[in-house]
């Protein structure tokens, strides 16, 4: 090694580690399509700060499970956080990196905006299993769907009784009045059961009223249910959507529905 490459190594050499003294990431900061996905988890993320104490990059290590938290782990922290740098032997400021680690939890109770949105659930069913299972809106990435059985409730034990069920999907869809509603893929196979339902939404953003269709259910399905649609909520009996900024009711239709595809196999 020359002196001039050792001169260099001592005056970048990291003494003192990179220290986080502004910006933090909440719950305020949840992305909404993956509140209505389901989706939770941790983001690892190695974040490089400047000489300056900003972040200037943020790779991510350890993946959520959930592109839309991953994105807002490295998006928050690159606006908003500030480091008293690190600083090398002589106290220097220098360029570092630093291991950091978001917890995603999803919060009890929610109110999304007034809009159109989707969740799809699906499942792999083996032997009477629900197998793979993974959720998130309909035509984007899912991440894994923990709690499978109670997500598809009686369509589970429906498909053990047929024994030719290959996959189960099922989906939560929400238009408002005058906007089109989201299409069923038809890879999802045809219609077990579908709920829909025309509902009122008042100003605190509450259902307030609800007009139900007849269900639609396949003959071999009968005593199946895919839920109430006219019980959306933000949980914990919270309005499911935000006061309306204009004072005035809503309307909006909402479809839960599961689809099945069966073996061909004799």
């Amino acid at each position: 090694m020359t002196l001039l490459s050792l001169l260099a190594l001592l005056t970048t050499q990291q003494e003192t580690p990179p220290r986080l003294v502004a910006g933090s990431i909440s719950n305020d900061d949840y992305p909404t399509e993956a509140i209505q996905a389901g989706e939770s988890g941790t983001v690892a993320a190695t974040l490089t700060i400047s000489a300056e104490g900003r972040v200037t990059d943020c790779r991510v290590t350890a993946s959520s499970g959930s592109a839309a938290l991953d994105s807002s782990t490295c998006r928050a922290a690159i606006e908003r956080y500030v480091f008293e740098p690190a600083r090398n032997s002589q106290g220097i400021p220098v360029a570092s990196t630093y291991a950091h680690r978001v917890r995603w939890q999803l919060p009890e109770e929610w109110q999304g905006p007034f809009r159109a949105f989707n969740v799809v659930a699906a499942a792999r069913v083996h032997d009477g299993l629900l197998l793979d299972c993974s959720i998130g809106p309909v035509g984007a990435p899912r991440s894994r769907l923990p709690a499978c059985d109670e997500w598809f409730g009686q369509s589970t034990e429906w498909a053990r009784r047929r024994g030719d069920v290959e996959d189960l999907t099922q989906l939560l869809a929400f238009a408002p009045e005058g906007s089109a509603p989201v299409q069923a893929d038809p890879a999802w196979g045809p219609i077990v059961v579908l709920a829909r339902a025309l509902v009122t939404i008042d100003v605190e953003g509450r259902i307030a009223g609800c007009d139900r269709f007849p269900d639609h259910i396949a003959a071999d399905a009968r005593g199946v249910s895919t839920g109430d649609p006219c019980s959306l909520s933000g949980g914990r009996g919270r309005p499911a959507f935000e006061p309306a900024a204009d004072g005035a009711a809503r309307r909006g239709e909402v479809v839960i529905a599961t689809f099945a595809n069966r073996s061909l196999r004799p």
